[in-house]
C-alpha cells in the first residue's frame, strides 16, 4: 500500500515582495536586533488591556 504525501509548495513572490524581504533581511544583519522572547511579548500586551 502506498502512502500520500502532502507536499507544500510556496507561492511566487512579485518582484516588490522580494525587494522588501531583501530590505528586511539588510536591516536584521545591519542592526543585529535579535527581538524579544515570546513571553516577553505576551507579558507587555497584557499591561496594555
Amino acid at each position: 500500500m502506498q502512502r500520500k504525501t502532502c507536499q507544500q509548495t510556496t507561492p511566487p513572490l512579485t518582484n516588490e515582495q522580494r525587494v522588501e524581504l531583501d530590505r528586511r533581511l539588510d536591516a536584521y544583519e545591519r542592526d543585529n536586533i535579535t527581538g524579544r522572547e515570546a513571553s516577553e511579548v505576551v507579558t507587555s500586551l497584557k499591561k496594555r488591556l
